[in-house]
């Protein structure tokens, strides 16, 4: 039987982030996405002009046809949230389908900065929301808020490795600590509480920041989960895909703000 998911997040006309990045990733793998749009963009928002229009008040309108139909959920993967409101809508969703896996990318921050629309009570907020998820995949800014460690202190892989129990006490079983840098290597790591395990996956650190990574990453790794790979597997390859595709990008020039061309490498992910 065919697994299907729920995407909660935004999506925009041009970026290959968010929904325009997930939709694509979960169809290849013949999971069915079921997405709850939580804002229509034009262009992503590192673009200088872009529309927006917020979707909240009608959220909770949305899920409630699901709910009337009793729909269930083979996984419930939740990205960028805007605003105090729609945390909590999602928080009610998720404790509502407990016969789901509930991943979590707490998507606050990056590259040493919480993002200007996010306030002290929203990443309270976040913290909260994990406590219901069994996989978070927070980016190492993300993993220092929730941790409350400056957001300028340098890690390296045996910080990482405390980060990572730090973070599956608050109640994740798996948690997914992406963009650890050293040496002109790029580490993602991981860690999985049920079994005690470390998993990590590396490649070489282009200097570049490419819009939705992190998306197509998490899309990546939790597709090839629900088909079965295991979790060090699942994190090798998809670590692959976005370096391959950040390759490309940059061979091709093509604009940092569009996305990377993860299309032309997924055919190299073999499951």
């Amino acid at each position: 039987m065919n697994k299907n998911i729920v995407l909660i997040n935004d999506i925009s006309g041009v970026g290959k982030c968010s929904l325009m990045a997930s939709i694509p990733i979960f169809s290849y793998f013949e999971i069915q996405p079921h997405p709850i749009v939580t804002a229509i963009l034009s262009n992503q928002t590192e673009f200088e002009n872009f529309s927006f229009f917020d979707f909240t008040p009608h959220i909770k309108e949305y899920i409630n046809i699901w709910e009337m139909e009793n729909r269930k959920f083979n996984c419930i993967y939740s990205g960028f949230l805007g605003s105090l409101n729609q945390i909590n809508i999602v928080k009610d969703f998720v404790k509502k389908h407990e016969e789901s896996i509930i991943v979590i990318d707490p998507v606050m921050g990056d590259n040493g900065k919480i993002y200007s629309t996010y306030t002290n009570e929203m990443c309270n907020e976040i913290k909260e929301l994990i406590k219901h998820a069994n996989i978070i995949t927070p980016n190492l800014t993300e993993a220092k808020i929730l941790t409350n460690r400056p957001l300028d202190l340098d890690i390296n892989y045996d910080e990482g490795i405390k980060i990572l129990n730090e973070l599956s006490d608050m109640g994740p079983d798996i948690v997914l600590l992406t963009g650890v840098k050293e040496n002109g290597i790029i580490k993602n790591l991981c860690y999985k509480k049920s079994s005690n395990e470390y998993f990590q996956a590396s490649g070489k650190y282009y200097n570049y920041s490419f819009s939705g990574t992190g998306d197509i990453f998490t899309s990546i790794f939790i597709s090839l989960i629900l088909n079965g790979i295991e979790i060090g597997e699942a994190l090798k390859k998809a670590t692959d895909v976005v370096i391959k595709g950040i390759e490309e990008s940059i061979k091709e020039e093509f604009d940092t703000r569009e996305g990377i061309k993860f299309e032309k490498v997924l055919k190299s992910i073999n499951i």
